[in-house]
């Protein structure tokens, strides 16, 4: 209906575009899983207080763990109680909404397998957020070497929701303090890589896979790895720390734990698995409008629409490969893949290319004659 205009004049009137933009969801809160989390689900921000009472029932591990989450770029964490042996409370404390990294700072792959199985499996039933786990303190045992999960019960698909990681670190002030305030020797990294995670995501993006940067807040490994063991261990999905003259400690792979399946190669790459999190996460909550829509090509078309905006997004900033947006991505929801004996379901089939990290760079070098 046409509104009256009284006064001459040119009159504008702004109109809805009916488009439903694809907001980005979240790729880099942390949840800790603590001993003791006062409070339950707290959230700290960053910059940390020390002496803030969420933080002060924390074993020396956790501290460090958090603290290094923050030195390394993270900006949002929970603290989450680990409950019983089983994991289940843990598991029931993590179904909140904005947590895409999962850490235990405290934990030991040789006794804490069901609080870790139900970990890994939590996160392959959420699917928008990642468990990182590290070795034990010390050198890898051979069978470790050849799967580094093996003992811990991981296995299958779940593998690709978990990031491992190989050797434990030497925090800046390692010894110093009293009491529940002294800094350990060596830490497990967990901590720091959640920091890193975070901000290679805000420096760059979530599809850029979070190697090849420097640890903050740490002064050595626990245990130097010679190259060809930093290849050997790569391989079977463990990501390495290594130092580099000049650089400090630094990121040394990034692998998912699944990178040694067949079954599982779409998932070798750490990047690519959060990269499709992350895209699933922001297309589900953001085409909540649709449910109870009529289901004809009025709503097939706002979909397309919607969907193809925020996928051409995502490849003008990289995360997909092609020279063009139709090499990088499809959106298919038209009449030829609905289900006619389904008329209360809507089918939208998404493909995309994912940019995968150049791994291994060859440079050729050749004499040339005069």
């Amino acid at each position: 209906m046409t509104d009256k205009i009284a006064v001459p004049g040119v009159t504008i009137k702004e109109l809805s575009s009916g488009s439903h933009p694809i907001t980005a969801a979240g790729t880099s809160t942390a949840a800790f899983l603590v001993t003791d989390a006062a409070g339950g689900k707290e959230l700290l921000t960053y910059p940390a207080d020390p002496n803030d009472d969420r933080t002060k029932s924390l074993n020396a591990k956790e501290k460090a763990a958090v603290k290094g989450f923050f030195d390394n770029g993270g900006s949002h964490c929970h603290l989450v109680a680990r409950g019983e042996v089983s994991g289940a409370t843990a598991v029931a404390n993590l179904k909140m909404k904005n947590v895409q990294i999962i850490a235990v700072p405290d934990s030991a792959l040789s006794t804490d397998k069901a609080l870790l199985n139900a970990l890994a499996t939590h996160c392959k039933d959420m699917g928008d957020r990642m468990l990182i786990l590290s070795s034990d303190q010390g050198a890898m045992t051979q069978e470790m070497e050849k799967d580094p999960l093996n003992g811990v019960g991981i296995t299958g698909e779940f593998k690709e929701f978990t990031a491992f990681y190989h050797p434990w670190v030497k925090p800046v002030g390692a010894g110093t303090g009293l009491g529940g305030n002294k800094v350990p020797d060596t830490i497990s990294p967990v901590g720091h890589i959640a920091g890193v995670w975070a901000r290679v995501d805000g420096e760059r993006g979530v599809f850029k896979a979070p190697a090849n940067v420097a640890l903050n807040g740490v002064t050595d490994v626990s245990l130097a790895l010679a190259p060809d063991k930093v290849g050997t261990l790569n391989s079977v999905g463990v990501n390495c720390l290594r130092v580099m003259p000049g650089r400090g400690v630094v990121v040394w792979g990034a692998r998912t734990a699944a990178a040694a399946d067949t079954a599982l190669a779409d998932w070798k790459f750490l990047n690519v698995r959060r990269l499709v999190c992350f895209l699933e996460a922001s297309i589900k909550d953001s085409v909540q409008w649709a449910v109870f829509e009529p289901n004809d090509e009025r709503l097939w078309s706002s979909l397309r629409r919607d969907i193809g905006a925020f996928l051409t997004s995502q490849w003008r900033h990289g995360a997909l490969k092609g020279a063009t947006a139709a090499e990088a991505f499809y959106v298919q929801c038209d009449q030829t893949n609905q289900d006619s004996n389904q008329p209360g379901t809507v089918f939208c089939n998404i493909g995309i290319a994912p940019v995968r990290p150049a791994e291994f760079v060859q440079i050729s070098i050749q004499q040339l004659t005069s």
